[in-house]
């Protein structure tokens, strides 16, 4: 299947560009000045990769990173971040927001080129599509629906339990504080604390005990929480 790639650019010359850069590597694209629309576009499709300015309509292309990377079902899309300003801080933040990348206008064909085809060939093939497998668990992301073992028997798990497990799988071996997983899974919900987080780990350990998977999510002492494939770990 052609790979296709969401190019997100406020700048309708820079977004033409893209667009023509991108077509003539014979990939399938979208192209959006604005990230509304471009929300609208990812209710209804996938693309293997998104190229988002810095600028954008209605929101920054920051605000729209974040928007991203706090849906679980659009985990599994790298993003290459695009400024022309040139401020090795916003690359730093946008780093840190969770694009995979980042390149400062004016920039080469080829070196854009180059870039896309090095995230793609490094996407974790447990994350393609809406499907995360890892350790006999197999996550459907648009069903929000475990399956266990090679039966496939679904566990019953509740719709933020599934969340959680899904962000925690996506980024296997990576601890997480409680604030941040706050912050990645529950949003801006209201009402909700580091305690919440707490609950639920212990809830989502509770239902993984039957199949024996939930040591491997795991609590690392002072520091948060991980979903860790090197049993032994820490957990309480």
């Amino acid at each position: 299947m052609k790979n296709s790639i969401l190019i997100v650019d406020g700048n309708v010359s820079s977004l033409q560009e893209l667009k023509k850069i991108v077509e003539g590597a014979a990939f399938q694209c979208w192209c959006t000045h604005d990230a509304e629309e471009a929300r609208l576009i990812l209710e209804e499709s996938r693309p293997s990769l998104i190229l988002l300015d810095w600028n954008s309509t209605s929101v920054s292309g920051l605000e729209f990173l974040s928007y991203i990377r706090k849906r679980v079902a659009l985990l599994a899309i790298p993003i290459i971040m695009l400024s022309d300003r040139e401020n090795e801080q916003e690359k730093i933040i946008a780093l840190e927001a969770g694009a995979d990348d980042f390149l400062d206008k004016p920039f080469s064909p080829g070196e854009l080129l180059a870039r896309i085809q090095a995230l793609l060939r490094r996407v974790d093939s447990r994350l393609q599509g809406d499907v995360l497998e890892v350790a006999g668990l197999r996550l459907e992301l648009h069903n929000k629906v475990v399956y266990v073992g090679p039966a496939f028997t679904p566990l019953k798990i509740g719709r933020m339990a599934f969340q959680l497990l899904a962000f925690l799988v996506a980024h296997t071996e990576r601890v997480f504080s409680r604030g941040e997983l706050l912050e990645h899974v529950w949003g801006e919900s209201r009402g909700v604390n580091e305690r919440t987080v707490d609950v639920h780990v212990r809830h989502l350990r509770r239902d993984l005990s039957a199949s024996g998977h939930d040591k491997y999510l795991q609590t690392v002492r002072g520091c948060g929480y991980r979903f860790s494939l090197r049993c032994g770990g820490p957990s309480s």
